[in-house]
């Protein structure tokens, strides 16, 4: 199988995936976690399931934008042997300094790390870091936003 189709796959899951597209409830879904996150590992070939809280949202959503990637490129799910998501909250850091359009708020920095394994053997893996304030910050800066002008 193609080197270049499953670097695209994992590419483009981080991408869709740790993006400001992924919500729950029409906000940030990584607001309402990233809290309580520590390290979270999800083996995105398992099965999806329902998700009826923020926490079983993170790994429903990733399975099911594996699954959408896989078939984009055109990737059997036989040709893998394995694949998973760690996502990572490392320590607190103001979200301006990554380029995020915010007013001053305070979140962690969360890296998303995916990997897969071929059935030949060979692994390819990707990461993404990015920094995610929790949704009551957000909330609460985004009303005093709204006061302020």
């Amino acid at each position: 199988m193609g080197t270049r189709r499953i670097k695209s796959v994992l590419r483009g899951f981080l991408g869709s995936y740790a993006s400001r597209g992924s919500d729950y409830g029409g906000y940030y879904l990584f607001g309402y976690i990233v809290e309580s996150l520590g390290v979270l590992t999800v083996d995105l070939l398992e099965p999806i399931l329902e998700a009826g809280s923020p926490d079983a949202q993170v790994t429903s959503l990733a399975r099911s934008k594996f699954d959408e990637q896989l078939r984009k490129s055109h990737l059997n799910r036989s040709s893998l042997s394995g694949a998973t998501l760690t996502i990572r909250r490392g320590e607190p850091q103001d979200c301006n300094a990554y380029g995020v359009w915010l007013p001053p708020l305070q979140g962690w920095v969360v890296t998303f790390e995916t990997s897969a394994r071929m059935a030949s053997g060979r692994t390819y893996s990707d990461s993404e870091t990015v920094c995610i304030a929790s949704q009551e910050a957000m909330v609460a800066a985004h009303e005093r936003r709204k006061l302020s002008s």
